[in-house]
């Protein structure tokens, strides 16, 4: 598959465009390719035991003036491109439009009508936070000053429902982006701002993509808690839908003086950050292990 082809696969439903660069453009900004590369490495976001953005080392190459690299692994579809100009573009698949919904959906409270297909809130939480994160990493280097342009869009999502994917967690009303055109949030943003608060920033992105929803006054405090809750979340060998469900949230690192569990997981290949196994901890209270019990044995893992 080349590159187009990929492209246009991304391209045929859901999707994610990320842009990031400065607002002064400067050609050479980074003088190298092989400079691109390092700052790329360097600046790369390991929150979720997949990486933003996903260096792929098998695909990655050197062109006439940028780096680019992708991915087509199962629900991570992904292609970008960063330019020595400073300009990083990024597309990629929504993961839930590739994921089973027939097994995912069953997790959520209360159950929903069929969609042409959901977003997690939480996940998409996620991924704006890790985003900012790359983005403030490349600011801290001074690589997007004096202002970074950052935006965020995303495509082919009409109809599509955001969801909650967590027993825990629900949301009363049925929020549906109804509109044929693409949801595109963009700011400029002073270098040393975004090097200072990203997840203020991340914020604003994720409650401005929510309004588009229909889901005015979201609790901007819980989507905070949820930032600051991030984890490695890896699942047992083979077992795809656990791996699922950490992709869209429903594990959460939850902080309780008494401590019932701590749990330590080795990663998958594929899913472990390439340094090695990451080991996680989550502290329960019997709520939450309740919770735990009820996913696997929704799907038979509880034997």
């Amino acid at each position: 598959m080349n590159t187009q082809e990929l492209i246009d696969k991304i391209k045929s439903k859901g999707y994610w465009r990320v842009e990031i660069r400065p607002t002064k453009f400067d050609k050479l900004r980074v003088p190298t390719l092989g400079g691109v590369q390092k700052l790329v490495q360097s600046c790369i976001v390991s929150l979720r035991g997949w990486d933003y953005p996903h260096w792929n080392q098998d695909t990655v190459q050197n062109m006439e003036n940028w780096v680019e690299s992708w991915v087509d692994w199962k629900y991570f579809i992904e292609y970008w491109r960063f330019y020595q100009s400073g300009q990083f573009t990024h597309l990629f698949a929504l993961h839930e439009d590739y994921m089973n919904m027939e097994e995912v959906l069953p997790t959520c409270y209360p159950p929903r009508p069929k969609r042409a297909g959901y977003l997690g809130f939480v996940s998409t939480t996620y991924q704006i936070t890790e985003i900012f994160e790359f983005a403030a990493r490349l600011a801290n280097k001074g690589v997007l000053g004096p202002e970074a342009f950052i935006s965020v869009s995303l495509h082919n999502v009409k109809d599509h429902q955001l969801a909650a994917f967590d027993l825990s967690r629900f949301l009363r009303d049925d929020f549906v982006y109804s509109a044929d055109t693409p949801i595109v949030i963009e700011r400029e943003i002073p270098e040393q701002e975004l090097v200072a608060k990203p997840d203020e920033f991340a914020l604003n992105y994720v409650i401005n993509i929510f309004e588009r929803f229909q889901w005015n006054n979201p609790p901007r405090q819980v989507f905070s808690e949820d930032q600051h809750s991030l984890v490695w979340i890896v699942s047992t060998d083979g077992v795809d839908n656990l791996e699922q469900l950490a992709l869209l949230g429903v594990f959460r690192h939850v902080h309780f003086q008494q401590v019932v569990q701590h749990v330590d997981f080795c990663g998958q290949e594929g899913i472990a950050d390439a340094g090695g196994f990451k080991r996680i901890q989550f502290s329960l209270v019997a709520g939450v292990v309740l919770d735990l019990w009820r996913i696997l044995a929704a799907f038979g893992l509880s034997e």
